[in-house]
């Protein structure tokens, strides 16, 4: 999420991040989240710098296989921007079924709708298998295109790190909401439903699994995957949230957690964010836990110091860049594909329940 506004439009934040703390909440539980200081300056803030770093360091040298290095440079020798290869019209299927020239790299392509997505196939799929799904939704800034979303988090690390190309075992749907979702501040209705059609459609075609149909989303992206997961019933077997929010003006907390509570969530913040306050996260858990209805796992991991985004022109937005150290980390991963959605069958399980939008 590049822009600053993240929350304006739909929900304006407060000047102070405090006050998006509801009066008399309770302190959360001690194992959702770690103890935090108040944001250094001056020498502390160097110091808290230099965890930074180690923090990421620390992350990339487990010997967790799916644990991702820093990727080099955004910008790629290759075909296009990027070095995104554009695919118009069918991908070319080998006489073995393999879809070999789309294996192992990100390929931008379009649905007969004008659906615009990146798309990237494991270069292990083979046919006799089925295969995790994931489905990933960009934040505010990167709307309209892929020049923005390649230079960041997951799209960066399939498009550029060798490690991540050669690992990474889920099919990935990465669909690029318009400009119109910027201007509105929110994954709209219909591109997610469209959405839901491509999984469908990629499910069967390149033997998705599903029973395993992981919702990711950042940032803005965040609040679109809290809401989709909501309102589309029988799709996803998990929800990972980065940064993300929620509109209470639209909808409580225990409103959404009624909606969600048979899906496993993993949610992640970092308690710097100066984009997002942390506090739109960590105070969601909270009211999760607290639902006896509640009958999936329900995680969180709030960085004590996250990063900016890795542009050089949006560093100054710290903390925001805490999908940097999630969608590195291999525990996620081995999460995410070991979900299933034992009532997720393909179409004849799914409906749309846009309440959550419309109260």
């Amino acid at each position: 999420e590049m822009l600053a506004t993240s929350l304006t439009s739909r929900a304006a934040p407060p000047d102070n991040p405090a006050a998006t703390k509801p009066a008399g909440e309770p302190a959360p539980p001690s194992e959702t989240r770690a103890e935090t200081p108040a944001r250094p300056s001056g020498k502390m803030a160097g110091v808290m710098a230099i965890v930074v770093a180690i923090m990421v360091v620390g992350a990339f040298i487990r010997s967790d296989s799916l644990t991702f290095p820093m990727a080099p440079g955004s910008e790629i020798p290759g075909t296009g921007s990027h070095g995104l290869e554009a695919v118009v019209g069918k991908p070319r299927e080998s006489a073995a079924g393999g879809f070999d020239d789309l294996k192992g790299k990100v390929t931008k392509m379009s649905t007969a709708d004008g659906l615009d997505y990146m798309f990237f196939l494991p270069k292990n799929w083979t046919p006799e298998k089925k295969h995790p799904v994931l489905v990933f939704l960009h934040g505010r800034g990167e709307s309209g295109g892929f020049d923005v979303t390649l230079r960041q988090s997951l799209p960066l690390q399939l498009n550029t790190n060798a490690t991540a190309q050669d690992a990474f075992p889920f099919i990935t749907i990465m669909p690029s909401c318009p400009w119109s979702c910027a201007m509105a501040n929110e994954w709209q209705d219909a591109t997610l439903q469209a959405t839901t059609e491509l999984v469908n459609d990629v499910v069967s075609k390149y033997n998705g699994d599903y029973t395993r149909v992981t919702l990711a989303g950042q940032s803005m992206g965040g609040n679109g995957a809290w809401e989709y997961a909501a309102m589309q019933k029988g799709v996803f077997s998990s929800l990972v949230v980065v940064c993300g929010y929620t509109l209470n003006m639209l909808y409580s907390t225990s409103q959404l957690g009624k909606q969600l509570k048979d899906i496993p969530i993993w949610v992640f913040h970092a308690h710097n964010d100066v984009v997002i306050p942390v506090d739109a996260s960590s105070s969601v858990v909270r009211a999760f836990k607290e639902d006896q209805s509640r009958t999936a796992e329900l995680r969180y991991t709030e960085y004590p110091v996250g990063p900016g985004p890795p542009m050089p022109e949006f560093r100054h937005l710290e903390g925001h860049g805490s999908y940097e150290l999630a969608f590195r980390d291999g525990q996620l991963f081995k999460w995410m594909e070991a979900q299933k959605c034992s009532e997720c069958s393909g179409p004849s399980s799914q409906s749309w329940d846009g309440t959550i939008r419309d109260m």
